[in-house]
């Protein structure tokens, strides 16, 4: 589990560089991987299924995300790119690929199906994420626009 929360912090870091992120927010992109995949994993520890493992390792890593960017200012698909890199279902696309070029119809249900069930658990946890904090902004007044958001 150590040499995965390892990887996990070392890929988040990858990727902050590779996108050229600003030295300040490198560690917190790259801590924020860290954190989501051991939610990630204390949630499979605990039998909770992988579709909702994921979606709520998503969902923290989104949270995480939006409460870094507002204390710093800055949009938080800056952090949770970067952050999110652990929960990607490479390993389950790639042999998903595998398995279509080989014309393995039973292995490409089985690790396509697997692979939806990531994509659409990220999908569904950040979304939940962002509606949320989009209704909290909207119910404070914060249009989230500039200048004072569209006129009516």
């Amino acid at each position: 589990m150590i040499v995965q929360l390892i990887t996990a912090f070392l890929g988040s870091l990858g990727f902050a560089l590779v996108f050229n992120e600003r030295r300040r927010l490198i560690f917190a992109a790259a801590f924020g991987g860290l954190l989501g995949w051991a939610f990630y994993l204390l949630l499979e520890e605990l039998n909770c299924g992988t579709f909702f493992a994921v979606l709520a390792a998503t969902a923290f890593v989104s949270v995480y995300s939006e409460v870094l960017a507002r204390r710093l200012r800055l949009p938080s698909t800056v952090i949770f790119i970067p952050a999110a890199v652990p929960l990607v279902p490479g390993g389950s696309l790639y042999y998903t690929m595998q398995a279509a070029v080989n014309k393995n119809e039973t292995m490409i249900k089985f690790r396509g199906s697997t692979t939806l069930q990531w994509a659409l658990a990220i999908a569904l946890g950040l979304s939940l994420v962002k509606a949320f904090f989009w209704a909290v902004s909207k119910a404070a007044g914060r249009s989230g626009c500039s200048k004072g958001g569209p006129k009516q």
